[in-house]
């Protein structure tokens, strides 16, 4: 009720996919947020983060003390959804809410405060390591999700998780759309939903559906139904994105779409894919593990050549949680003494590389360069038909 007052007040009153956004998030377990963590994946054009700000507003007006950080994909587009003259949202709250907020516009820092209840703020944060450093916070809302590589990801989750340490109420929100191949760090959050996790995703158009009719727009897109846009902005977005990288956009289509965002097209994949009978060499030559942003869970792979000369890539374990690592990766390694162990430094799995290489078991750090080399290695394996993935 709320949400719905403040979105109501700045003159952008909820819509049926906005509240189904805020009713998921304001499911209470005990003191708690029923869901921890909200994965929220929608089409473009559905102010998705717009529904995120009034929750905000409404929980600054309403919950003592409550603090909330914001960041986006990068610190120019922070600084535009915070402060753009037309309607940021500074905007928003300096001319429907100055009575009972203040704001702050210092670039890269900009601030929403309230007047009346001490301690209660949402603030920007840019997207680097460190920025949330010593901060103790009741939620932090992470927007287009999608463009958060690997590596940053990883790394604002490690700031991420001791902000909430001290906050029974705590509350992660994952805003975004459904994302290239790159966007890895986002599917790993959707793979992952159990435990502290729940997804709210609509607007997904079905893989049989023609992405160029009107007629689907009209009946999956939450925008066009809501009266936010209409099918004439729709049919220039796809001339201009294209069929593959609209799709994702407006349909919410996950996928491994050709063009710049993904080299591994569909046939690429297809073609690497193993039949399910296939059995995985018996002598990995190499090891890699990570794990989820949160650690919820964690995932051992393992490569080897096959007999055939091309490089075979599996699964060799998988659980919850992420404390299991070493212990597992260590058994791996005391039964196969050639492999090469793989990981990145920083991030979800640094504790389990920590431990492994206290116990002596060496670790190859894979950071951002190599990372990049590897991938592009990758790809002309996989061009090549020197790439096989078990199912």
């Amino acid at each position: 009720a709320a949400a719905a007052a403040v979105a109501g007040i700045i003159g952008l009153p909820l819509k049926p996919h906005q509240r189904t956004i805020i009713d998921a998030a304001a499911q209470r377990d005990g003191i708690g947020y029923a869901a921890p963590a909200l994965l929220v994946l929608l089409p473009r054009q559905v102010a998705k983060t717009t529904s995120a700000y009034v929750l905000m507003l409404a929980r600054m007006l309403t919950r003592r003390g409550y603090s909330a950080a914001y960041t986006a994909q990068t610190g120019i587009v922070v600084t535009h959804v915070m402060a753009n003259p037309g309607n940021g949202w500074l905007t928003l709250a300096d001319t429907y809410l100055s009575d009972v907020f203040r704001t702050s516009r210092s670039q890269g820092r900009e601030s929403i405060v309230a007047r009346h209840n001490r301690g209660a703020y949402l603030r920007a944060f840019p997207p680097t390591p460190g920025r949330l450093r010593s901060s103790s916070l009741d939620a932090v809302l992470l927007d287009e999700c999608q463009e958060h590589d690997h590596d940053t990801g990883n790394a604002l989750a490690a700031d991420i998780g001791p902000v909430f340490s001290t906050r029974p109420r705590r509350q992660l929100f994952l805003l975004g759309t459904a994302g290239a191949a790159d966007s890895w760090w986002l599917a790993q959050y959707q793979r992952a939903l159990a435990g502290d996790y729940r997804l709210v995703e609509m607007g997904t158009w079905p893989d049989d559906a023609d992405i160029e009719d009107p007629a689907v727009w009209a009946a999956h897109h939450p925008g066009i139904r809501s009266g936010m846009t209409d099918a004439g902005h729709l049919r220039a977005q796809l001339g201009m994105l294209g069929p593959e990288r609209f799709a994702r956009e407006y349909g919410n289509r996950w996928g491994r779409a050709a063009g710049p965002d993904s080299p591994i097209t569909d046939d690429l994949w297809r073609a690497a894919l193993l039949p399910g009978t296939a059995a995985p060499p018996p002598t990995p030559a190499a090891v890699a593990f990570d794990a989820a942003p949160d650690t919820a869970s964690a995932t051992i792979v393992a490569a080897a050549p096959d007999d055939d000369g091309r490089t075979v890539v599996g699964i060799a374990d998988h659980r919850p949680g992420a404390d299991w690592l070493p212990a597992a990766v260590a058994a791996i390694r005391a039964r196969h003494p050639r492999a090469v162990i793989v990981a990145h430094p920083a991030g979800p799995a640094a504790a389990a590389v920590d431990a492994l290489t206290s116990a002596g078991v060496p670790v190859q750090l894979h950071t951002g360069n190599a990372r990049a080399a590897a991938c592009a290695h990758l790809l002309t394996q996989m061009q090549s038909h020197r790439v096989a993935v078990l199912p």
